[in-house]
């Protein structure tokens, strides 16, 4: 299949070409202390990480990966053999 431009697509799909390009990639920014919902991940880590832990998940899940690796970090300096731990942050990566 050879490559197609983004505007020659949107001609061929009937579209105005600026509504092609309305679709940017930004860097999302959200605020990382609000509220991420409800995230419950049981893992064989020490219960004192567990709610950390969590919160490493719901930040991976809502693609704030480099709060998520943070997360994760910290979760690694209190419990060194949580390996799910090392798990997210390959994830984050």
């Amino acid at each position: 299949m050879r490559p197609t431009s983004i505007a020659a697509l949107a001609a061929f799909l009937g579209l105005p070409a600026s509504a092609a390009h309305s679709q940017t990639h930004a860097t999302h920014g959200h605020d990382t202390s609000a509220t991420l919902g409800t995230v419950h991940f049981p893992t064989a880590c020490s219960p004192a990480v567990a709610s950390e832990m969590d919160r490493g998940v719901a930040l991976l899940h809502s693609f704030e990966f480099g709060g998520s690796i943070s997360a994760f970090n910290s979760v690694l300096a209190r419990d060194s053999t949580c390996a799910m731990a090392d798990w997210g942050i390959a994830l984050s990566r």
